[in-house]
């Protein structure tokens, strides 16, 4: 369960938590949020319903994200997000995009709280960048949304964030059904992208999408009847 454990470890330290979400899709963004948590901000019940975003069902994580805008609108809990979009995922590849999107959470919650953290727990098994500022450690913790409690905080921020983008853009791109799947990989994601062709905010170096747009290419080529 995630609670103040981790964070316990350092004392006198402000510490902040980080987490991504989307380096799996098939569309949109990669998304990270970062959360600085008072030891305060949550009372015994709310803290329980403060997990690891994939733990929770959409109504438990909707319910969660509502307690932690209520934390964020009294100061109890500091956070920002960062967002790279599909274009510069497919120029740079997922893993740096992704490390590049901790970076700029980490430099809007600076620039937006004035507030450097001396310590940055983050989901994973590697460092996003080199220590900067007041940073004093970049510690990845291996499934820490489910032991950090600014960890878990920061993983429901930048879900339940990036899935109401990709809602919206669900408006304009409602064959592809990313109200539901968010741009991940379903059956009938991929059925759409097959029978529609893709839009401008898939990532063409992913699979399936670049083995299908080479299908297309080599189709309509102007050798594909010789």
């Amino acid at each position: 369960m995630a609670d103040f454990s981790i964070e316990n470890q350092y004392q006198n330290k402000l510490i902040i938590g980080c987490d991504e979400v989307g380096r799996g899709c098939l569309a949109g963004p990669v998304l990270s949020a970062i959360a600085m948590v008072s030891i305060d901000a949550f009372n015994k019940e709310e803290i329980l319903q403060i997990q690891d975003s994939k733990l929770l069902s959409k109504k438990q994580r909707a319910k969660a994200f509502e307690i932690i805008k209520e934390k964020i609108s009294n100061k109890k809990i500091l956070a920002s997000f960062g967002i790279i979009d599909n274009n510069t995922i497919d120029k740079i590849n997922i893993l740096e995009a992704t490390k590049l999107s901790m970076l700029n959470a980490y430099q809007n919650f600076c620039r937006q709280t004035k507030i450097y953290p001396n310590i940055m727990l983050v989901d994973g098994n590697f460092k996003p960048f080199l220590l900067r500022d007041s940073l004093e450690e970049i510690k990845p913790i291996i499934k820490g949304d489910k032991i950090s409690i600014s960890i878990a905080t920061a993983s429901i921020i930048a879900k339940e964030t990036r899935d109401n983008i990709m809602k919206n853009y669900h408006i304009d791109f409602p064959q592809f059904d990313w109200k539901n799947n968010m741009g991940y990989g379903t059956k009938n994601h991929v059925r759409a992208i097959k029978e529609s062709g893709i839009s401008y905010l898939h990532r063409i170096s992913f699979e399936p999408i670049k083995s299908i747009n080479n299908d297309i290419k080599e189709k309509y080529s102007p050798n594909a009847n010789n």
